[in-house]
């Protein structure tokens, strides 16, 4: 061993902090097992999971206390939002799973979660989501930093893994990691990968998701995608790597213009006031009919019964209001005005909108329209697509090992979040339903976790 080279010894070493890694690393420590998480950077910020989290929502089959929604039921949303391009095995597991994942996560951890029930949300058929009472994703990180605290589990901020340690007979055997720019070696029975995807690596985004790859990056700059690389080095295949979540509206600050306003009955139309779409599709599945459309911005209109509904209800929306993101027009003259469109352009698309939604049919298909008929003072934010996380990555099983193209698993490695195959489709962002992401992080997280402890072999 080079003398600059430092040694430890462990049984679990979970590779990333997020919301996927602290699951990982507590299962782990249940299974009375000595468990670390190793994050690159040293702190959480705005493009940390904060930020990321900010769809703040969770997949189970559970409402309310009770178990009255099959896992099946749940399956088929998903699948059907991906046009069942996704793996139904992966997608029907993780669907089983998360009933007890939402028990484990608010009796073991102490989370504070509550069902969602004010409206329905992409891709779900029965309201069966959970946030904080905030919806706020900081909220969740630091409920799960808490319990990452009562457990015991190590946090090691600042260290980048390098690389991943192996035996001659290509099982993984641990990490090499870097404390102030010394190697260290981390030896360990069982490794997980969570750092994420590669949405913040231009190279791979432009090889794999290129119709996403010039938009605005709202995630944490550490997803560069080497756990993906990891693993295929050691002969993982990949899958779905061209899908990712984006969101069809982000406001110039950088907030989310939120998409309940359009699932509450709004509509989204170009800089002419003309709709180009069915927004109900889901505010990643508009991003590419914003693409194909407009090179410019797009305008989120909304009447003051939803802006009102959602104001009160997200914390991140009302600030948008407060700090005039959303504007205000008593007429269709003062609406035109506010964002220089056509005014009878505009006047005709809020007249034909009105109709359908009376009608209930839609020159664009649009089947729920909430709240419609729009009705005056209405509401206008200004937005433009942004892309939030990938959704390819290292094909797995249903214990989150991943597989070489042979079907066998990578001995002593697991991933999940974003360095497994999520389950949004195969290509683009059409597939993502609401709370794929955390359902995915959290879910193989603990899958991962539990699995990677109960093989460790007993340990102090």
């Amino acid at each position: 061993m080079a003398p600059e080279e430092r040694a430890l010894v462990t049984d679990v070493v979970v590779v990333g902090s997020g919301a996927c890694g602290m699951a990982a690393a507590i299962a782990a420590r249940q299974q009375g097992r000595r468990s670390s998480c190793w994050r690159k950077s040293r702190t959480w910020g705005e493009r940390g999971p904060e930020h990321r989290l900010r769809t703040r929502l969770i997949h189970t089959v559970s409402g309310g206390g009770r178990r009255r929604r099959l896992p099946e039921a749940m399956a088929e949303d998903i699948m059907r939002q991906t046009g069942y391009q996704s793996d139904g095995e992966l997608v029907l597991h993780l669907a089983r799973e998360s009933s007890g994942l939402i028990d484990w996560l608010v009796d073991d951890l102490g989370v504070e979660l509550y069902l969602v029930t004010d409206y329905m949300h992409v891709g779900h058929s029965v309201h069966r989501l959970h946030a904080p009472a905030s919806r706020e994703g900081a909220d969740l990180v630091k409920d799960l930093r808490q319990a990452i605290k009562d457990f015991g589990v190590s946090l090691k901020t600042g260290m980048p893994v390098k690389r991943l340690l192996t035996a001659d007979d290509g099982s993984v055997v641990g990490v090499e990691a870097e404390e102030a720019g010394q190697k260290l070696r981390v030896e360990a029975k069982k490794v997980i990968l969570a750092s994420n995807g590669f949405a913040a690596n231009r190279e791979m985004l432009l090889r794999y998701c290129p119709d996403i790859a010039d938009a605005p990056y709202f995630g944490a700059p550490g997803n560069t995608g080497e756990g993906i690389a990891w693993g295929e080095g050691l002969g993982a295949a990949v899958e779905h790597m061209g899908a990712y979540q984006g969101y069809a509206a982000v406001c110039e600050n950088g907030i989310l213009v939120s998409w309940t306003t359009v699932e509450k009955g709004g509509i989204v139309v170009d800089g002419d006031g003309r709709r180009f779409g069915d927004e109900t599709s889901g505010y990643s599945a508009f991003v590419p009919e914003v693409q194909r459309h407009t090179d410019g911005p797009i305008y989120v209109i909304f009447d003051q019964r939803i802006m009102e509904s959602v104001r009160d209800r997200e914390p991140r929306f009302r600030g948008l209001v407060e700090e005039g993101f959303v504007k205000e027009a008593a007429t269709v003259d003062e609406l035109a005005a506010l964002h220089d469109m056509p005014r009878d352009d505009l006047e005709e698309t809020l007249a034909r909108y009105n109709a359908a939604a009376e009608a209930g049919v839609d020159e664009f298909g649009r089947k729920d329209f909430g709240a419609a008929p729009l009705r005056f003072p209405l509401h206008v934010a200004r937005a433009s697509t942004g892309l939030f996380h990938t959704q390819g990555g290292l094909r797995i099983n249903t214990n989150a090992q991943p597989l070489r193209t042979d079907g066998s698993p990578v001995e002593n490695l697991y991933a999940g979040g974003g360095v497994a195959v999520g389950i949004s489709g195969a290509d683009g962002g059409r597939g993502y339903s609401s709370g794929n992401g955390l359902l995915t992080a959290l879910g193989w997280g603990k899958i991962a976790g539990e699995h990677a402890g109960r093989s460790a072999g007993k340990r102090g």
